[in-house]
């Protein structure tokens, strides 16, 4: 071969490599996992799409109608941001380069979160498989992860997914009666109610894990330095009794192939490979990627790994303000709704005490209100079957804090007074009243200087008042339902059928 020839080889598989080097670098282009066929974006907030590639890749984006162009940038992100729309039952396609996701609505978005009882799929619930219905303006993304108890220990395909890229793979779904049995029960039924109530289309983003503590779902920035959680980070973690023995069992059972026996457990040390209930670890892999996503609020429903020690109950105090706060500086899209699903009756003695934590935490942070579940749950089972009546309360405080409906909130003490041996209290978000009771109104109680509480019998004298009466002279507290499970049932209902919380307050004079 003369070198004439040879030059023309060379110059033609310089071309050849590079096409080839071209078509891999758009093969590598990434949008962000959120983005999928099906899934619903939030009405009336700028519509922003964003990814990942190499550097100075070009990007185009088509939605709506409208194309926008930019290249990734030296960090290897790209991202381009449309104007808002309505919500509308209009389908629409996004490309992004070759890519195409479609069937997209616009609509109310919502993040359902929290530990085993949001994950609690509709199929399991009483009576969920009868509301499994098709709707097609309904549409759920399940973020899909790992067990979370592996005795036998994880195998090498599970433990490629034990980092924070990999471990959550969110997935869009129009609701069908497939997709809605597997579906969080409490999510699904809250998102329904919402998408029938409103007549538009709604997406909920369900990404729980079972048997999570607050500190995994806290961003790592928040809680390598707080005071109350960074002590997790510190020594072997294994041997750190501030994180629960159950998640450290697990975590050495899930990681027995590759823990070196004697070796301590540093976190973020193993190899890349970082367990589920690690301190950040769920924020940074399931909540963090949503970053850009404009979405209306959350419902928030945990707490029972909370209770399982007294330092953990005394620090949820300052943990599940500091949980919410951090979420929202973190998405930056100011102070979303944040509703704390109330844990429900079971027979576990810390939980009057968590219920309270978490009233007052409505009462502190703005934009904040509880789903009252008192009257429900099981006294012995801590994954109780009755979702639907938490999902649609769920569902109708939505309504009342972000749609304007009259009705929704559950009543709450307004105002108390005392005099001797009588205690009144009057009551706000009852508008209707409350139904009237035959018989005995059980669960109030009073307490004077001792701290001692009595039993107190109680009257409704009005439709927004109760009068209750004790052996107490000078009462300084008052408190109802203050019982892991309460027994006999609770009388106290609007008559929107909405139940009175669990409540301790102070008397002042």
């Amino acid at each position: 071969m003369n070198n004439k020839k040879k030059r023309i080889m060379k110059t033609k598989l310089s071309l050849l490599t590079a096409v080839i080097t071209c078509s891999t670098a758009l093969a590598e282009l990434k949008p962000a996992k959120i983005f999928g066929n099906d899934m619903v974006l939030q009405q009336e907030k700028p519509i922003k799409i964003w990814g990942t590639g190499d550097n100075r890749e070009p990007v185009s984006v088509t939605f709506a109608g409208k194309t926008v162009k930019t290249h990734v940038s030296e960090d290897g992100k790209w991202e381009v941001t449309f104007p808002p729309r309505k919500a509308s039952f209009d389908q629409f396609t996004l490309k992004i380069n070759e890519k195409s996701f479609n069937n997209i609505l616009i609509g109310e978005v919502w993040i359902c979160s929290g530990q085993s009882n949001m994950a609690f799929a509709l199929g399991k619930v009483t009576g969920g498989k009868n509301l499994a219905v098709e709707n097609s303006n309904l549409r759920l993304c399940h973020n899909s992860s790992l067990p979370n108890v592996a005795k036998k220990g994880y195998s090498a395909e599970q433990l490629k997914r034990c980092n924070i890229g990999s471990f959550y793979q969110p997935n869009w779904s129009q609701s069908s009666k497939k997709s809605a049995m597997s579906f969080s029960g409490v999510g699904w039924v809250f998102a329904n109610n919402l998408q029938k109530e409103l007549n538009i289309p709604v997406g909920v983003i369900h990404v729980s894990m079972g048997g999570s503590a607050m500190d995994s779902w806290l961003p790592a920035s928040v809680a390598r330095n707080h005071p109350m959680t960074k002590g997790l980070y510190e020594g072997d973690w294994l041997k750190n009794d501030y994180a629960p023995e159950a998640h450290r069992k697990r975590g050495a059972d899930a990681f027995k192939r590759i823990l070196k026996k004697g070796e301590p457990y540093r976190i973020g040390q193993l190899n890349g490979h970082r367990w589920m209930c690690e301190p950040d670890f769920l924020f940074e892999s399931g909540i963090a990627p949503l970053k850009g996503l404009n979405f209306k609020g959350v419902l928030w429903y945990q707490g029972e790994a909370e209770t399982q020690s007294e330092v953990r109950l005394k620090n949820a105090k300052t943990v599940l303000p500091l949980l919410i706060n951090s979420w929202r500086d973190y998405f930056e899209i100011g102070d979303f709704p944040f509703l704390l699903v109330q844990l429900p009756g079971f027979n576990r003695t810390t939980w009057p005490e968590f219920r309270e934590t978490q009233r007052q935490t409505t009462k502190k942070v703005v934009n904040t209100a509880m789903v009252v579940t008192i009257d429900t749950g099981d006294k012995k089972n801590i994954h109780p079957k009755d979702k639907i009546s938490i999902g649609e309360r769920s569902g109708a405080l939505a309504l009342n804090m972000c749609y304007g409906k009259k009705s929704g909130k559950s009543p709450e003490v307004n105002q108390i007074k005392a005099t001797g041996k009588t205690v009144t209290l009057s009551f706000k978000n009852c508008d209707k009243g409350f139904k009237s009771v035959n018989g005995n109104i059980n669960g109030f109680e009073i307490a004077g200087k001792d701290g001692k509480f009595v039993n107190a019998t109680a009257e409704l004298t009005d439709a927004k008042t109760i009068t209750l009466k004790s052996s107490v002279t000078n009462p300084t507290s008052v408190r109802y339902a203050w019982q892991p499970y309460p027994n006999p049932k609770l009388v106290v209902y609007t008559k929107e059928n909405l139940p009175l919380g669990p409540f301790l307050e102070k008397i002042t004079k």
